[in-house]
């Protein structure tokens, strides 16, 4: 369950950094559930693993975590004073 968070972290965390702002978040949920579905399909169609649908909310979780503790990360890079203390 880890696994499938941790894999779509960056995904969410990249998409953070190529979206505009207000639809950031849609566009993370949306990506993150497209990228999944697909990852869970070709398993399925291969036979390489099982469809399971807790493996598409851990991994579209993932992507909205990473997008949100990006979003964290640059808002407190962007207000922290600089060198001379201003």
């Amino acid at each position: 369950m880890l696994g499938n968070i941790l894999l779509f972290f960056p995904f969410g965390a990249l998409v953070r950094g190529v979206a505009k702002r207000k639809r950031g978040m849609l566009l993370t949920l949306g990506l993150g559930f497209a990228a999944s579905l697909c990852f869970e399909s070709i398993q399925f169609l291969y036979a390489i693993g099982e469809l399971d649908v807790d493996d598409i909310l851990l991994n579209v979780l993932g992507a909205l975590a990473g997008y949100g503790i990006s979003c964290g990360v640059c808002a407190a890079f962007r207000h922290r004073p600089g060198p001379s203390g201003r």
